[in-house]
């Protein structure tokens, strides 16, 4: 030590400053990603349950708005017209048995109350001097813009947010769930491998079990019981980010849709994930997809070969890559190609044999 305090000041400062230097975070990195035609994002964007709700609640409110109760809320006389027209599911003035019980307000009918907020969230909505109103630049911007922020909405909230649950502990438990929905769906962004839910529930169960699994309520200290809840919020979370028009069931499984993989790579960057983008390839010239197919992952050659062209049948790509190979063709655009040609079938035929009988000729004879 005292050889150390010898030492000139800047000499001190150097060898003890690294230990106070901030640290950075581990980079996570995700293959690259091959972003979604604009026209695929249109179409998946024109499915989505809730980006409709959204623009008829744009709609209802108009640019004139309308008048909120004192607390700011959505009128009860408006939000009864609402659940039909938006046809949210909600029960207006439940009865069970002989007892009705009579809706007061929109905290009553949560499914509503969720897509105003989802509407307010998207910018599609704003109150104005006590009136909910719709914006008029909101109207204005793209179809994929608004749909995208409406994905990104569902994020922000939290497909858990917006239950009212009994306890402190759920309303963790709720935004743990949260925080893991990208997270779920990021191995999905690189490749178009469904993903299975029963393994995000096995998953979840431990990482859950581990954040808040230290207090949870007697009823679910049981780990089958634990399990199944978990499996079902899993469940609620998964149909609300379909009913965005984010994801597709697939069975037992869900995979993303177009316009869930162009919001989720906004997403996924902004919790610090890093990856480059490639595409949109479905206007791309047989060329460059070869090119393209050489700068990614095998597992990934299915995502980018579903978005190529996705107009032609398969005889016509067959034709479209049989045309830049040349005379000359590299091993490795024969190789691509020859995965092409396996993933068209029968189509194939016809440019097969063009291959053997000109670019291709003697390739039989490797291996």
């Amino acid at each position: 030590m005292d050889r150390f305090n010898a030492l000139p000041f800047a000499e001190r400062k150097a060898l003890t400053d690294p230990s106070f230097a901030p640290r950075q975070p581990p980079k996570m990195m995700l293959p690259d990603v091959v972003a979604p035609s604009a026209p695929a994002v249109r179409v998946s964007a024109g499915r989505s349950r809730l980006l409709r709700q959204v623009l008829q609640l744009a709609e209802f409110f108009g640019d004139q708005g309308r008048p909120l109760t004192d607390r700011g809320n959505v009128k009860l006389v408006d939000a009864k017209t609402l659940v039909g027209l938006l046809g949210t599911g909600d029960r207006v003035d439940a009865s069970i048995g002989d007892r009705v019980y009579k809706t007061k307000g929109i905290g009553d009918l949560p499914q509503l109350d969720y897509a105003v907020e989802l509407a307010r969230r998207s910018s599609a909505l704003r109150v104005v001097r006590n009136k909910m109103v719709a914006v008029k630049a909101w109207a204005k911007r793209d179809e994929i813009e608004r749909a995208s922020a409406m994905v990104m909405a569902v994020f922000e909230i939290g497909a858990q947010g917006r239950r009212r649950h009994m306890n402190e502990w759920f309303e963790d438990l709720s935004a743990f769930l949260d925080a893991s929905t990208p997270l779920w769906l990021a191995p999905n962004l690189s490749t178009r491998q469904p993903i299975e839910v029963d393994e995000i529930v096995l998953i979840t169960v431990a990482a859950a079990n581990m954040s808040v699994g230290a207090y949870r309520p007697s009823f679910y200290s049981d780990d089958a019981a634990f399990a199944r809840l978990i499996k079902e919020e899993i469940g609620g979370v998964l149909l609300l980010v379909v009913a965005a028009g984010a994801v597709e069931p697939r069975g037992d499984a869900f995979t993303l849709m177009p316009l869930g993989r162009h919001a989720m790579i906004d997403v996924m960057r902004g919790v610090g994930y890093q990856f480059d983008v490639i595409g949109p390839v479905d206007d791309a010239s047989a060329r460059q997809l070869l090119d393209i197919l050489k700068s990614v992952d095998d597992d990934q050659i299915d995502a980018v070969w579903v978005d190529w062209q996705s107009g032609w049948t398969g005889a016509e790509k067959a034709k479209a890559l049989v045309g830049v190979l040349g005379d000359a063709p590299s091993v490795v655009d024969r190789l691509h190609t020859v995965q092409l040609f396996d993933r068209i079938g029968v189509d194939a035929e016809p440019s097969v044999r063009t291959l053997l009988h000109g670019p291709m000729r003697g390739t039989h004879r490797c291996g």
